[in-house]
């Protein structure tokens, strides 16, 4: 019963992480594409444009910090 917990919970991490990559990678080639297509000042004053910068830089940090767990010697 514990070694399936801890497989469950490695499996969940992969899975999350793989999620939280393509999902910060998919962000931000929405967020090229907008501003190959909007100055400055649209890309400043659009609520959604603002919102997914938040959210890209949120998951960046998500991946950062996992990877960073992850990575940690025990």
């Amino acid at each position: 019963m514990k070694q399936q917990s801890e497989t469950m919970v490695e499996n969940a991490v992969k899975v999350l992480l793989k999620t939280l990559q393509r999902n910060f990678e998919d962000a931000g080639n929405v967020l090229d594409r907008f501003e190959e297509t909007h100055d400055d000042e649209e890309c400043h004053f659009n609520r959604n444009y603002q919102a997914l910068v938040a959210g890209h830089f949120h998951l960046g940090k998500a991946v950062e910090k996992i990877n960073r767990q992850l990575n940690k010697k025990l």
